[in-house]
């Protein structure tokens, strides 16, 4: 598992899935608030309506804010974002990732890379900011049907909030984004991306934190 960060941060973990034009089809977005070991994920429901022309809307709704207490390897549901909340659930923190929903920026088990497959790619510069970029195969991956492509930020050190952090380590970068291809197109089908919104929290945001910090440390199983 991760060590963490002492610092604080406001981030997005934004999934798409494309059509063979690139144009999105599906965005599911995390948002996260963390600081000092311990995170809270706004978790949301996607209800997908599609109409008589074909026409598919997307909506979310809020499931659940789930605080993550890496010190303590446990995390707690829960309904509202308040100090005044109770929990609704509290498990002890998978080593390999999270079962049911949430992201698992924690742990580097949940996505491994074929070292076999490891190929640097020229740097891209999107949005004026530089990348590194590394193809590869995930280990579920068939090179003969697909392949990944990863985009290394290197001013970003802090490897917590890192998508695939074997590849990270190796490098010494942050991996910020990642896209999926089939084997022989350029155009991805998904990928999945970490948005540095900011350093800073509110300070409703750190109180809340703050006491379902407390909450988790003091409350038995």
């Amino acid at each position: 598992m991760e060590q963490a960060s002492g610092s604080e941060r406001r981030i997005q973990f934004v999934t798409n899935f494309y059509d063979e034009n690139g144009k999105s089809t599906f965005r599911f977005s995390i948002n996260i608030y963390y600081i000092d070991s311990s995170a809270v994920e706004q978790i949301n429901k996607i209800n997908s309506v599609t109409d008589t022309t074909g026409r598919t809307t997307q909506t979310e709704t809020l499931l659940s804010y789930r605080y993550i207490d890496l010190a303590k390897k446990l995390y707690m549901d829960y309904q509202t974002f308040a100090d005044t909340a109770k929990p609704i659930t509290k498990q002890l923190l998978p080593d390999s990732g999270m079962r049911d929903y949430g992201w698992s920026f924690y742990t580097d088990k949940t996505l491994k890379v074929q070292e076999s497959s490891y190929h640097p790619l020229s740097d891209t510069i999107i949005d004026n900011l530089k990348y590194q970029r590394i193809r590869f195969n995930l280990t579920n991956e068939d090179p003969e049907e697909m392949y990944t492509v990863a985009h290394l930020q290197c001013e970003i050190k802090d490897q917590l909030f890192s998508i695939i952090k074997t590849i990270s380590k190796k490098n010494n970068c942050c991996v910020t984004k990642i896209y999926s291809y089939r084997t022989g197109k350029t155009t991805p089908f998904a990928s999945q991306e970490v948005i540095f919104l900011s350093d800073t929290l509110t300070s409703n945001e750190l109180n809340v934190i703050s006491t379902w910090q407390k909450n988790a440390r003091t409350s038995q199983r």
